[in-house]
């Protein structure tokens, strides 16, 4: 009680920390997470109300200030899986007005990315997953950090199962701080907690670095709560209910579409967020929807991919009817793909818009929506096609409430990307298409991957990728510019074929140059083709560009 009342003067008006705000005896009580770890049974599931999670980011929200000695603005760390710690640990620091910065989880593979990301946000406090713990004791020479806490997937567990985990992993203690402790309401007393303003910091969002080096997206508190609010008034137009809903989080809680969508947007409408901890255990993820009955999935291209792979396999295994709402974010999801799962599942997939640095901005309405349209614009998001061509494409540039301050520690950067009038340029062609009298925007490839040659023209790779997938032989194409002394950039394209065991050579290699330039100009036909077995993606499905400029022609 002592910790409950020293929280009466605690403002969250206009901040995200609103989303914590009590909604009456029951509906705080309702469960707001539940952590999917593969068991069938929903009721033996680790879960989370919305009472308890209040309760326990205050507790972390106290550790703190009064045992680690936070100070508000100060930066906090989060490498963890979508589990029931994130939005513990995610919403305590904000209630303690530090800035959180979220790690990817699979930097673990490559440890020096998690260095940069600590020695460029200035984090000296991380939270992260035991598993986890060898990547960061690699690096810790390197960069002195305050404290490390750590926590275990037996966190997320029911009591039963909880000691089940133990006694198999017979986990010793380890010196660092433990999470369960700095939670436990009896540990500390009670501190007042800052006061908490919308223009406030609130979070620190690195990009995903597909064609250059990360950088750290300034997001203040007003920013992700009118982003979630413009998103739940899309939601509301599909048809979806507040307090009646089930959303299945598969999308990573580093990243934006998961954070806006399957978190802030979820809170808001006070739906059930299923944690999935995992989001390359496709199987898992089907299973989740059918026993959790999830009503809404945003995902990635890749999802959608394997999960169409497994259905035209079996589709009596997994009942996926329960979901209402499915919504493609991240990346492009290629039309081949994109037909085959609404076939084998029967409702559409409504193709989303959205960029770290500014939230989620549009989505598909209508059923008809032409292939490349990410549909209309949310609620107070303005939209400007700049400089058109007689086409009419141009770059898109976006003002909206919900968009970033700017790049940390970056003022140039920041001051080339967002325009003094508050236009922020995407860096992405598009055009406006106007159909029963709902004007759409259609997106038409990206500026950064234009490839340039020596006589001045300028490739799209986006129009030779989509005369390749409409190859019969060829499931999945990627086109880069590769620097040449004779063309200035060659177009390189890179295919999976949809039998393995074709050769990629002779014979076939003409048919492809051949198919090429029956739909293409001279100029736009891949100067090589490279046969590959798969291509190499981020954890959100964004296709690493850099990667593919590496590959040998010969390959």
């Amino acid at each position: 009680m002592q910790i409950e009342k020293s929280f009466r003067r605690w403002r969250m008006k206009g901040t995200l920390l609103e989303l914590l705000e009590p909604r009456g005896f029951w509906k705080d009580r309702k469960t707001a997470f539940v952590f999917w770890d593969g068991e069938k049974w929903p009721w033996y599931l680790g879960k989370l109300s919305y009472r308890q999670l209040r309760k326990k980011a205050k507790c972390f929200a106290t550790a703190l200030l009064n045992e680690l000695d936070l100070v508000p603005g100060e930066r906090l760390a989060i490498m963890l899986p979508n589990t029931l710690q994130f939005p513990t640990v995610y919403f305590g620091a904000m209630m303690a007005g530090v800035v959180v910065v979220p790690i990817n989880p699979r930097y673990t593979e490559t440890p020096n990315e998690i260095l940069k990301i600590l020695k460029d946000s200035g984090a000296k406090t991380v939270v992260i997953l035991d598993r986890f713990l060898p990547a960061l004791e690699a690096i810790k020479n390197e960069i002195k950090l305050r404290h490390i806490v750590v926590t275990t997937q037996a966190d997320s567990l029911p009591l039963l199962k909880k000691i089940v985990y133990c006694v198999k992993t017979r986990r010793n203690k380890n010196k660092y701080l433990r999470y369960a402790w700095l939670v436990s309401a009896r540990r500390f007393k009670a501190v007042r907690l800052p006061n908490i303003r919308p223009t406030d910091v609130a979070l620190i969002l690195y990009t995903s670095g597909t064609t250059g080096a990360p950088k750290g997206v300034i997001m203040t508190h007003k920013a992700l709560l009118e982003n979630a609010k413009a998103c739940r008034e899309y939601l509301l137009r599909m048809g979806l209910r507040d307090n009646e809903e089930i959303f299945l989080a598969t999308v990573p809680y580093f990243h934006i579409l998961g954070l806006s969508a399957l978190l802030h947007t979820a809170f808001l409408v006070r739906a059930r967020i299923v944690l999935v901890p995992d989001p390359r255990k496709i199987p898992q993820i089907m299973k989740a929807i059918r026993f959790t009955k999830a009503t809404a999935f945003a995902g990635t291209p890749g999802h959608y991919e394997a999960t169409a792979k497994i259905l035209a396999v079996s589709t009596e295994k997994y009942d996926l009817s329960s979901v209402k709402l499915w919504i493609n974010g991240g990346a492009k999801l290629h039309r081949i793909h994109r037909e085959k799962f609404e076939r084998l599942v029967g409702k559409k997939i409504r193709n989303g818009y959205g960029m770290s640095e500014l939230g989620i901005v549009s989505c598909q309405l209508l059923d008809d929506e032409e292939e490349d349209s990410i549909g209309e614009p949310f609620e107070k998001v303005e939209t400007v096609i700049f400089n058109p061509d007689k086409n009419g494409t141009g770059e898109l540039w976006v003002r909206s409430p919900g968009a970033m301050k700017g790049y940390w520690k970056q003022p140039e950067t920041t001051s080339e990307t967002i325009n003094p009038d508050g236009w922020l340029c995407t860096g992405d062609f598009a055009q406006y298409s106007e159909k029963a009298g709902v004007l759409r925007i259609l997106l038409k490839g990206r500026k950064k991957y234009l490839i340039k040659t020596r006589t001045g023209e300028n490739i799209d790779p986006l129009e030779i990728e989509k005369v390749l997938m409409a190859h019969s032989d060829i499931i999945e194409a990627a086109v880069v510019g590769v620097s040449d002394e004779k063309h200035g950039e060659r177009v390189r394209a890179c295919v999976v074929l949809r039998d393995p065991k074709t050769s990629c050579a002779g014979v076939f290699k003409k048919k492809i140059f051949e198919h090429c330039r029956n739909h293409l100009a001279n100029f736009k036909i891949p100067q090589e083709i490279i046969c590959v077995k798969e291509i190499e993606k981020n954890a959100v499905g964004k296709i690493l560009y850099e990667k593919l400029k590496e590959l040998k022609a010969s390959a």
